[in-house]
């Protein structure tokens, strides 16, 4: 049995998945979990996105590193202090040379938020977390953890908001489904995306806009999609907002009654949340090209159809549509890649394998 340590730090939802499969890890009696430090004297890292774990079989300890941040950039202390280096946004033409220099950096794989199925335990891990963390001290770091794990309990049980546990995506291949597309986005404007040029994230929401106006007149009725509701997609293509709800579980829950997910690039580059969530669905895929390097088992035209222009992705969708036989045969590849390797306590035991192994 593995025992495995949080270390305390700054909260981000981008942690879930990890904390849902150490959850379920722990229930299935794999490793017992606690996270360590305490509000007096905290064993914690400051970087945003980046979760320690230390795991111990009574025989080797390492240090398990999680960097869940869109982009490229690498955490200098996070990896110094690291065994293993877990790389969310992982791409072969960045990190395969540091790599090749012995740096133990290695693709994380897909990220999507979502809890375990015993809720109660994650939010009390959360709860411990931002306790430990290095912000305020003694009274008020308490305080401040009791209001976070309310909050939380809030948003994760919310009706329309809240983040619905791993169970909730999933979708046997074999159920019945609607011969539709769904892609529904959003657009970023430099206030919510500080730190990007507007150059960039002009590109990003053009073409985002222009993917939403090109299956809207391909597929009509067959389509569900649109922009978020926000200031950027009122000021640039209020046409295309999507007025029918885009909460959460409502979302989850329409989107697993479509055959076909299309989703777009992400800032940096990033592959987001809404990818592992067709996954999970066993949904058919079109999606730009992955990142090399991220995953060597999730392959182009076998678990998704690439796309790299408006063409690409009409077309892709109507094959799917029109041949029953090849999105079933991606729908069962996916549902195969899930229970493998994406499900958070496959992902999470297969990271703590590599780490204590040593091998990517």
């Amino acid at each position: 049995m593995y025992h495995a340590q949080l270390l305390p730090c700054r909260w981000s939802m981008h942690f879930t998945q990890i904390l849902a499969g150490l959850v379920e890890l722990e229930s299935a009696g794999e490793l017992t979990l606690q996270v360590r430090g305490t509000p007096d004297k905290p064993g914690t890292s400051d970087s945003d996105h980046v979760l320690h774990l230390h795991v111990d079989d009574c025989k080797r300890p390492r240090r398990l590193a999680f960097d869940m941040r869109d982009g490229h950039d690498i955490d200098q202390d996070a990896l110094a202090t690291s065994d293993i280096y877990f790389k969310r946004s992982y791409d072969d033409r960045f990190h395969r040379p540091l790599r090749m220099r012995g740096l133990p950096i290695v693709p994380y794989g897909f990220n999507y938020g979502c809890t375990a199925t015993d809720t109660a335990r994650q939010l009390e891990i959360m709860a411990l977390m931002q306790e430990g963390s290095s912000s305020p001290t003694g009274r008020r770091r308490r305080m401040q953890s009791r209001v976070i794990a309310w909050c939380l309990h809030k948003y994760t049980t919310s009706r329309e908001s809240g983040l619905p546990s791993f169970r909730t995506f999933e979708r046997s291949p074999d159920t019945p489904r609607e011969a539709r597309v769904i892609y529904l986005t959003r657009l970023w404007s430099p206030a919510s995306a500080p730190g990007h040029h507007p150059d960039t994230l002009e590109a990003l929401n053009q073409e985002r806009i222009d993917v939403v106006r090109r299956l809207q007149a391909a597929f009509g009725s067959r389509f569900t999609g649109g922009l978020e509701d926000n200031t950027e997609a009122r000021r640039r293509a209020p046409e295309y907002i999507y007025k029918h709800g885009t909460g959460k579980k409502s979302y989850v829950s329409r989107m697993k009654q479509h055959l076909v997910g299309v989703t777009s690039m992400g800032l940096h580059g990033s592959v987001g949340w809404k990818f592992a969530e067709y996954i999970a669905a066993a949904c058919s895929i079109v999606a730009p090209p992955l990142p090399a390097g991220q995953s060597s088992s999730f392959k182009a035209d076998i678990n998704y159809l690439p796309w790299q222009t408006l063409d690409d992705c009409v077309h892709a969708c109507d094959s799917l549509l029109a041949n029953p036989d090849l999105a079933y045969a991606m729908q069962q590849a996916n549902a195969r890649f899930y229970t493998e390797s994406l499900r958070p306590d496959a992902l999470v035991r297969h990271c703590i394998d590599v780490a204590m192994t040593n091998s990517a």
